[in-house]
């Protein structure tokens, strides 16, 4: 006997439904899966799932209700896996360098350079990057962390780009995930020389890459650049200090450095003007630095006549960064007019 909610099947037709009520006493209304009602005679239906009186079906399975714990996944906190390297003895020296590997060094002209951090040393280090601008102001290129025994890609440079990293500084904290010997913050000035990535023998063999790269230490075996130019290497001993003896009838000293391009280095292939003239800068301000605590001394800078860039560069550079050494034309019978003589003073 059919009764209302009992599932049923057609025999007349595919398909079948849920009874919902009866229209007549030979007539069901059955509701298909697309939850329409169909008048059927109950002679062409039969019965596959009955309901009891209160209209639950008998025989089927009860439901699994999902378990909500099971679905969700448990959240766990985050935990840092530390990177399996095994720690050297050698290794408990900071050693830090920025490596730059050309993409083609054998056209160098055309290459661009790969910039990477390399940490080869037992310890994490915190870095920054900052480049100083034309105010002398500090501007972050590049902060991050870098693991022990790694290295790290920074970014790919063109010419252009090197040229706006020339003056860089680099800070740092090196630290470990466990007991450690203390090391020193790092705070390394650092000028690129652009000249260097025009020069094959400027790009060496390393222990770090495949091919070859210029390496430029920040810090070397616990000693920094900056550390390692003031101070003296364990090797060398401290001149002791003399008195000096004022003689006056001492002629100041004479030193000549000609400039010409020709004179600083073996090859220019590839130069432009500017990057010359940039190098030959660099020398004017090497050999001032060296003299400075020398006074009375008389330096000529020989640099030709030319379109007078150069000359007008030295006179630039030391009114900025010699204020208290004067300038005059060299004697023009002995080098022409084209060379400067500068006291120091």
């Amino acid at each position: 006997m059919i009764k209302v909610g009992d599932k049923v099947r057609f025999l007349n037709s595919t398909g079948g439904g849920t009874v919902r009520k009866f229209q007549s006493k030979n007539i069901v209304l059955v509701e298909e899966e697309d939850g329409f009602e169909t008048p059927v005679l109950t002679s062409d239906v039969v019965v596959v799932e009955e309901t009891n009186e209160y209209n639950f079906v008998t025989g089927t399975p009860r439901k699994e209700v999902p378990d909500t714990k099971k679905a969700v996944p448990e959240k766990r906190e985050q935990k840092y896996v530390p990177v399996d390297f095994e720690e050297t003895a050698e290794g408990e020296q900071l050693s830090v360098m920025l490596a730059f590997v050309p993409t083609d060094v054998r056209k160098l002209q055309e290459s661009k350079f790969d910039m990477h951090i390399v940490n080869d040393s037992n310890y994490y280090v915190n870095f920054v990057i900052a480049v100083e601008d034309e105010h002398g102001r500090l501007n972050v290129r590049h902060s991050d962390m870098i693991e022990p025994q790694t290295k790290l890609l920074l970014e790919t440079l063109t010419y252009d780009d090197l040229n706006d990293l020339q003056n860089m500084r680099v800070q740092a904290v090196a630290y470990k995930k466990h007991s450690y010997d203390f090391k020193p913050a790092i705070d390394t000035p650092l000028t690129l020389r652009l000249t260097r990535f025009f020069k094959m023998h400027s790009f060496v063999e390393n222990d770090y890459f495949d091919e070859p790269a210029l390496i430029e230490n920040i810090v070397r075996r616990d000693f920094s650049v900056a550390d390692a130019l003031a101070a003296p290497t364990p090797d060398q001993k401290p001149k002791p200090q003399r008195e000096r003896i004022s003689k006056p009838n001492q002629k100041p000293e004479l030193i000549e450095i000609d400039l010409h391009i020709n004179e600083l280095m073996d090859n220019t292939n590839g130069l432009q003007p500017k990057d010359m003239l940039e190098y030959q800068i660099e020398k004017f301000n090497e050999v001032m630095k060296a003299n400075l605590r020398r006074k009375g001394t008389k330096i000529v800078f020989i640099h030709g006549k030319g379109e007078g860039k150069l000359r007008a560069e030295i006179l630039r550079n030391l009114k900025l960064y010699y204020p208290a050494c004067t300038a005059q034309d060299a004697n023009f019978q002995k080098y022409g007019f084209g060379a400067t003589m500068v006291t120091i003073h």
